[in-house]
């Protein structure tokens, strides 16, 4: 579930989206709004949806709707998903590394360097999708064991508010890359880079 900014957010980015809750392939009313601050000058950068119980069950369930399809998803389109994500990362860079700067008071170019990695993380997980195997054991009388790697499910990523876009993408995209689903949630202080993530 991801948090989009409202019109004042917008202006601060300086581009037009869509505002509330994403989940479930779409926008949603979060069950309320607050502030996301500049942590230089306390100044407000723009307004985000907050989720409360009725969203967090919301996403919960689309998470595990969505989590059926993905797991059946084969690896080799997983790897050609992620690897399509990282092309429109590094094609929004510039955009990336200035709401990272904004909204943990990092400086741009360290966080640019953070969105070029996170790309390049990304492509690196997606390269492992073919390498998640199982293992077969003899056990004598011509029986197998096998261990088969499957995903785990829905997975919940909170990322801090001091790396906020490399942390999600060292968290997120791995899990991803496994066959599960995520729910995102992005630090109090940290909300604009999330919404784009």
């Amino acid at each position: 579930m991801q948090a989009k900014p409202t019109q004042t957010a917008q202006q601060s980015t300086g581009s037009h989206r869509e505002t509330g809750l994403y989940l479930a392939g779409g926008w949603h009313a979060g069950e309320g709004e607050m502030d996301v601050r500049n942590p230089a000058d306390g100044s407000v950068l723009g307004r985000v949806a907050t989720a409360g119980q009725a969203s967090l069950d919301a996403a919960v369930h689309a998470a595990q709707v969505a989590q059926r399809n993905w797991a059946q998803t084969r690896p080799l389109h997983r790897t050609r998903l992620l690897r399509e994500a990282a092309a429109i990362v590094r094609a929004h860079a510039q955009e990336l590394a200035l709401l990272d700067a904004r909204d943990s008071g990092n400086p741009f170019n360290g966080m640019l360097f953070d969105v070029e990695l996170g790309a390049t993380l990304m492509e690196f997980f997606a390269g492992l999708a073919t390498e998640v195997k199982g293992e077969t054991l003899p056990m004598g009388g011509g029986g197998l064991n096998y261990v088969q790697r499957v995903p785990l499910g829905v997975v919940f990523v909170i990322a801090p508010w001091n790396y906020p876009y490399l942390t999600a993408v060292n968290t997120v995209v791995p899990a991803l890359m496994a066959g599960n689903a995520v729910i995102l949630k992005h630090a109090a202080q940290t909300l604009l880079v999330g919404e784009r993530f």
